[in-house]
C-alpha cells in the first residue's frame, strides 16, 4: 500500500505484482486548492484491517482512520494524523510532539483506557504527519528525539569583512532584519521553554519581544517594506496574519483558494507577497499573492515539474534567486527575470539542502547573490542583467562564519547570517521495557 502523491488517497498492489487498485477514499472535506492526503499506511495482525493517516492541507490537521482491504469506507480511530505502530498492546502515534501510547484492541479495532507520554521531545515531520519512531515486541522501542538548536546571529560585512555578534546560543534556525535594519525577526522558543513565538530582537538593546504566538518551528515572519507591520501564517496555512510591529489589532486574510506555507518577498507597493506553494502532482512552485483584497488571491511565477522554492528578490523586483530540485538531483541555484520568470539562469550546483527561505540573499543594488552553499559557507556570485542574464562564478567569502542556516540582507548592505553550531546527527536511542516509561 502506498502514496503516489502528495495529495490525494492510497492504493494497493498484490505483493506478485499486478492491478493498481485504490485502498482509500479522502474524507476530509478541504477548499478549492487544498492538498487531503492519505498516507503512512500500517496493517494490522489480521492482515486486513490497517490504519493511516489523512492530513487535510493544514499543520497537523487531520486524523488516524480505519479501514479494510477491498472496503472504500473507513470509520476515525484518532483526532490528529500520525503514523502508527500497534506493540505490547498499546499504539503508538505522535500528539504535540510527543509520542503517546493508549491501550489498543487490534481484534475490535478499537482504543481504551487512558493516553500515556512516552517519549517528551521527539523528532517529527509535519509535512508527512509522522514521527521518528518504531517498535516491536517485547518492549523493544526505537526513536530519535529532536536536535539542539545553538545558533549565533550576527551582522556580516562582504566589504571589510567585519562581523558583529547580536545574540548567541539562540534557539533560531532562520531570521531577517527589518527594512530599517533595526530590528530583527525571527521564529524563536525562549530559554524558559514556552511555545515557540515570531520574536522582535531590537539590535540597539539587546532584547527579544514577543510578536506572533503559536507559530510552527518551521515558519517565520515576512517583513513589510515600510517595517510596519510583520505577515505570518495563520492558524491554517490558508490564512494569513498581518500584525503591526507597535501591538495594534491584527488582521487575517484567507485564500480564495489553495494555501502556501512559505512566505519570502512582499512587495514594496504592498499589494503582493511571493510564496511558495506544495502543488499535487506539480511538487513545489513559487506564487504571487494578491492581498489588496479581503481575500487572498494566488497566481502561479514560476511552476514546473520540478520542484522551485527558497527565493528571494532584488530590492527593486527585477529579478528572482530561487532553488529548483529535479528528482533524484540536489538543489540548483537559479536566477530569473520578472515577471515572466524567464530566462533562467544556473548560478550554482550547491545549495543548502532546506524547504525554506533564508539560503540566498541580493545586495541592495541587485548586482551580487550571496548564497549558502551546501557546506554551510557563504558564496557570493555576481549578476549581469544585460541584454543577456549571465551569473559570474561563484567565490567563498573569506572570513565569514560557517554552518550557515540563514542569510538576510540589510539595507547598508550588511548580511544578517544565523550560524548553528555543528553538534554532529541525533543519535537514535534504544529502550527496553518502554512500558515503563508511560506518564500520564
Amino acid at each position: 500500500m502506498f502514496a503516489p502523491d502528495v495529495g490525494g488517497p492510497l492504493y494497493q498492489v498484490s505483493a506478485d505484482g499486478g492491478t493498481v487498485k485504490q485502498a482509500t477514499k479522502l474524507v476530509i472535506a478541504v477548499a478549492s486548492g487544498q492538498n487531503a492526503s492519505d498516507r503512512n499506511p500500517y496493517f494490522l495482525p489480521d492482515g486486513r484491517h490497517f490504519l493511516y493517516a489523512e492530513g487535510n492541507g493544514t499543520s497537523w490537521g487531520g486524523a488516524v482512520r480505519v479501514a479494510e482491504l477491498g472496503d472504500l469506507t473507513s470509520r476515525q480511530l484518532l483526532d490528529v494524523p500520525s503514523n502508527v505502530i500497534y506493540a505490547d498492546g498499546r499504539l503508538l502515534y505522535t500528539r504535540g510532539g510527543l509520542l503517546m501510547a493508549q491501550p489498543f484492541d487490534p481484534v475490535h479495532v478499537k482504543l481504551s483506557g487512558r493516553s500515556a507520554a512516552v517519549v517528551p521531545e521527539l523528532e517529527t515531520d509535519e509535512f508527512r504527519v509522522d514521527g521518528n519512531f518504531t517498535a516491536s515486541a517485547p518492549g523493544m522501542l526505537v526513536f530519535r528525539g529532536l536536535a539542539p538548536v545553538d545558533a549565533n546571529i550576527g551582522l556580516f560585512d562582504p566589504k571589510t569583512r567585519a562581523m558583529k555578534v547580536l545574540a548567541t546560543h539562540t534557539t533560531v534556525g532562520l531570521a531577517r532584519i527589518s527594512p530599517d535594519g533595526r530590528y530583527v525577526l525571527a521564529n524563536r522558543e525562549n530559554e524558559s521553554g514556552q511555545a515557540r513565538a515570531l520574536s522582535l530582537f531590537r539590535i540597539d538593546g539587546g532584547m527579544w519581544t514577543r510578536l506572533v504566538e503559536g507559530v510552527s518551528s518551521d515558519f517565520t515572519g515576512l517583513w513589510s517594506r515600510d517595517g510596519r507591520t510583520v505577515a505570518s501564517l495563520g492558524p491554517s496555512e490558508r490564512t494569513i496574519v498581518i500584525t503591526p510591529v507597535d501591538g495594534s489589532q491584527s488582521k487575517q486574510l484567507k485564500f480564495a483558494h489553495g494555501s502556501v506555507p512559505f512566505l519570502n518577498y512582499w512587495s514594496a507597493d504592498g499589494r503582493f507577497i511571493v510564496g511558495d506553494v506544495q502543488n499535487s502532482g506539480a511538487g513545489w512552485d513559487i506564487e504571487r499573492l494578491d492581498i489588496t483584497g479581503d481575500m487572498v488571491t494566488p497566481t502561479p511565477i514560476i511552476a514546473t515539474p520540478s520542484d522551485e522554492n527558497g527565493e528571494s528578490i532584488t530590492p527593486d523586483g527585477r529579478l528572482i534567486a530561487y532553488s529548483r530540485v529535479t528528482a533524484g538531483s540536489a538543489p540548483q541555484l537559479r536566477v530569473a527575470r520578472l515577471p515572466s520568470g524567464q530566462p533562467d539562469v544556473q548560478v550554482s550546483e550547491s545549495l543548502l539542502n532546506t524547504p525554506w527561505a533564508g539560503r540566498s540573499a541580493w545586495s541592495p543594488d541587485g548586482r551580487t547573490l550571496y548564497f549558502i552553499a551546501a557546506s554551510g559557507k557563504l558564496m557570493s556570485a555576481s549578476i549581469d542583467d544585460g541584454a543577456e542574464l549571465r551569473a559570474g562564478i561563484p567565490q567563498v567569502v573569506a572570513r565569514a562564519p560557517g554552518s550557515l542556516t540563514s542569510i538576510d540582507a540589510a539595507p547598508d548592505g550588511r548580511l544578517l547570517l544565523v550560524s548553528g553550531s555543528p553538534a554532529g546527527p541525533v543519535p537514535l536511542t534504544l529502550f527496553q521495557n518502554w512500558t515503563q516509561l508511560e506518564h500520564p
